[in-house]
């Protein structure tokens, strides 16, 4: 066991007080987690500071205390203040997982909000190809044969190192991780050391200078002096990083014809996508499961990273067509003329993206289930509902994991945006089976029922209960019922009632 003193030399620190020549039991950053023996980092934070918790962690068995402000603690614990906690953690996390990012080819996927499919889909392609591989990503975690959650936004650089000593005790050769833009650098998930960026498309730069941010945490995130970079050439974004000269930019990939890795000749249907890919000068047919143009620029960034990662196009193209991702677009097989999709479009270009992917599909109405979570903004809720607005024919606005805030006060929120546009086609339905199975009902030959906001997550959160809910699952379950239903009904003569939903009516401002 590592003593106290091993783990802190050579770190910058400011003022260092205390007995260190104590073993470490572990290390942690969440009060909760303190057992006797560890070191506990005060992290700052503008809702809640861990320094705050500091003698709650001494009264629970901590040796050791790095944080930034200066203050007496009792010497039961060594003080060890820092300039910067967060990245001290980084260099401790590390240290104390011997380094397990450096036993490992570690593959990022960051850039736009559907990077955690592209992950997902990268994922499968070098498992299948190159050998074991982990997962760590938002949607969920894979290492090895064990599924464990996914990573919040919250989540610090000791969880991934945690995640990599698990992956090196499993014996993956490599592991993809999906990170956020912000997330990148040692101030949140550390100095990871990346072998290959793959940056998904569809990130929002708004300003130029968020770019520039964005190459700076890029460039110095990689292993090596030149990180190689796989880029989409379709976005605004990614033909700004592609002009730059800092990244060492490895393969291109989109719709675009400059890029390296491109699709042509696309199909798009219900229950999957038809295309070709042109590589290396070569084209092949690719067949999918995937839905929507979107889904087949995650495919591509997937293919030009499995490529750049040394990976043959023959070995993509058997593998790219059995798959699909947690999150992404999902169908349910037709029935009866109509389809339905799940989808984990969470945020309003989410939702505008999917909606706009469904309209390409060709609807005759297109039927959307939303909800907003709890910790969402009124602001936030008001444009999920100005988007559906636009984009849906008919809407049920439902909960989706309100956690401790009011499901009808959420739902009014969205309601309250959506009347901004229209003031007809939307119905409140606060129970998500319930809206769900309306949704089914109510669909006709040719209409499409999109699922939006849960995706591939498998429980609701209300009120601090967490049941079991699967959008998907729910989705079937309300298929059969309805059959059933409508079975008994025409095996049974009787005057037959067709009930009309009593939508709200709403005043625009």
């Amino acid at each position: 066991m590592m003593l106290l003193n091993d783990l802190l030399r050579g770190l910058d620190i400011m003022v260092l007080d205390g007995n260190l020549n104590r073993p470490v039991a572990g290390l942690t950053y969440d009060v909760r987690r303190v057992n006797p023996g560890m070191v506990y980092c005060a992290l700052p934070g503008s809702n809640n500071d861990g320094h705050e918790y500091i003698e709650q962690a001494i009264e629970r068995g901590a040796i050791g205390i790095v944080c930034e402000r200066n203050g007496m603690i009792r010497q039961r614990a060594a003080k060890i203040q820092v300039r910067h906690s967060r990245h001290t953690l980084a260099q401790l996390s590390a240290r104390i997982h011997q380094h397990p990012q450096r036993k490992l080819q570690i593959i990022g996927v960051t850039g736009g909000n559907t990077r955690a499919g592209v992950a997902f889909l990268l994922k499968q392609i070098l498992e299948q190809t190159g050998g074991p591989t982990g997962l760590i990503s938002s949607t969920r975690c894979e290492i090895g044969s064990r599924l464990l959650p996914g990573l919040t936004p919250q989540a610090e650089s000791l969880d991934y190192q945690q995640l990599l000593a698990d992956a090196v005790r499993a014996g993956m050769r490599s592991c993809v991780i999906e990170i956020e833009p912000d997330s990148i650098g040692p101030q949140r998930a550390g100095e990871l050391g990346f072998d290959l960026m793959v940056v998904a498309q569809g990130y929002d730069h708004t300003h130029e200078l968020n770019a520039n941010r964005f190459v700076e945490r890029l460039v110095r995130s990689g292993r090596k002096t030149l990180l190689p970079t796989v880029l989409g050439l379709d976005d605004a974004f990614g033909r700004h990083l592609r002009s730059g000269e800092q990244l060492f930019v490895q393969r291109t990939y989109g719709l675009s014809e400059r890029a390296q890795v491109r699709a042509l000749n696309l199909e798009l249907l219900r229950d999957g996508t038809r295309f070709q890919v042109r590589t290396g000068g070569k084209q092949y047919p690719c067949p999918t499961q995937l839905v929507g143009r979107h889904s087949v620029q995650d495919a591509l960034a997937a293919i030009a990273g499995a490529e750049a990662l040394g990976a043959t196009s023959e070995e993509c193209m058997r593998v790219i067509g059995r798959l699909n991702a947690p999150g992404m677009l999902q169908p349910l097989r037709r029935a009866a003329g109509w389809s339905i999709f799940v989808d984990g479009a969470k945020t309003p270009s989410d939702l505008r993206r999917v909606l706009a992917t469904l309209r390409e599909l060709g609807p005759h109405r297109l039927i959307t289930v939303l909800g907003c979570a709890g910790g969402s903004t009124p602001e936030h809720c008001e444009v999920m509902g100005r988007v559906t607005a636009e984009a849906s024919d008919i809407s049920f606005i439902t909960s989706d994991n309100p956690r401790y805030q009011s499901p009808h006060a959420l739902a009014m929120q969205v309601l309250r945006g959506y009347a901004t546009r229209r003031n007809d086609g939307a119905r409140i339905e606060l129970n998500r089976e319930a809206a769900i199975l309306s949704a089914i009902k109510m669909a006709q030959p040719r209409d499409i029922v999109l699922i939006a906001g849960k995706g591939p997550a498998a429980s609701q959160e209300i009120a601090g209960t967490i049941a079991p809910f699967d959008d998907l699952e729910q989705a079937r379950e309300s298929v059969q019922r309805i059959r059933i239903s409508t079975t008994a009904l025409m095996t049974q003569p009787s005057i037959r009632r067709t009930e009309t939903p009593s939508f709200y009516r709403v005043e625009q401002n």
